[in-house]
């Protein structure tokens, strides 16, 4: 690939992962990806999995830390509002308290209903509030907009239990080249 080859790239004024027009644009928002003036250098965008372990590493700072947030993210499909869960669960109640609450006990949480808990130190914790950048529901991850120190540390913990192509990981998705097509070119 060429000097101005386009490959995929997280933008490092708005940490959107996008492919770059060919002069540097990035097309989410329209800053020069190559020109580093104004950039938070210390952001990137990170993609945690539900139930994922964590590093020690505040999520923001990069600090060392053994504190931690919970986060979470919920939405409402017109699916749930006709669900009869809980709905059931209460009739129940009423025709047998028994029957009623092994209906509730047996009832799953919602697929539409996310938390992780995420560190971050005192600082942080009090000052700052975790930039969750997308949820995505069916997958059960989140992108936050995180420390470069935290992205490395959670690159090496995947490293080491051989999880580097777990779907969203930084190392599986940033600043790789585009994709070629049968005829060999990238477009």
């Amino acid at each position: 690939m060429g000097d101005n080859a386009v490959a995929l790239s997280e933008c490092p004024h708005c940490h959107t992962t996008v492919f770059p027009k060919y002069d540097g644009t990035c097309p989410a928002c329209r800053r020069n990806t190559r020109d580093l003036r104004g950039a938070d250098t210390d952001k990137t965008s990170v993609t945690l999995a539900e139930q994922e372990p964590l590093p020690p590493v505040c999520l923001l700072c990069g600090h060392e830390t053994d504190r931690t947030r919970k986060v979470a993210c919920s939405y409402k499909s017109e699916r749930d509002e006709n669900a009869p869960g809980t709905g059931l669960a209460v009739m129940a109640m009423i025709t047998g308290l028994f029957m009623g609450l092994l209906l509730l006990l047996a009832t799953s949480p919602s697929p539409n209903v996310l938390m992780m808990r995420v560190p971050l130190c005192r600082r942080c914790r009090l000052k700052k509030k975790e930039h969750v950048r997308h949820v995505d529901f069916p997958n059960r991850q989140m992108t936050f907009l995180a420390h470069r120190v935290f992205r490395d540390r959670l690159q090496e913990r995947r490293a080491s239990t051989g999880d580097m192509d777990r779907p969203g990981s930084p190392a599986g998705r940033v600043d790789k080249p585009a994709p070629r097509l049968p005829d060999g070119s990238g477009h």
